[in-house]
């Protein structure tokens, strides 16, 4: 189990929370980003974070989340800046 904190780089907090049993990082992102209200519709996916197969002991990542328009390009999101408590990447 652990804590989430979601912000915008450079920017102010826009969600946190704690995983649930089970849950990946990558999980406990997902979830807690699509209850933000101006991020609920469609669902992103992940498509870059700085660490993402390999623990490396840090608390923080930095995370690009995309989802695809109505011509099915990708569109990216602004980059997110994610710490974790304990660290989980």
């Amino acid at each position: 189990m652990f804590t989430m904190i979601i912000r915008v780089m450079g920017g102010p907090v826009i969600r946190s929370g704690k995983s649930r049993k089970g849950e990946t990082w990558e999980d406990t992102l997902r979830r807690l980003y699509h209850q933000t209200p101006e991020n609920r519709q469609p669902q992103r996916r992940i498509v870059f974070s700085t660490y993402h197969e390999s623990e490396v002991g840090s608390p923080d990542n930095m995370v690009i989340m995309a989802s695809d328009d109505d011509s099915g390009e990708e569109r990216q999101d602004p980059p997110l800046f994610i710490t974790t408590d304990p660290a989980q990447f």
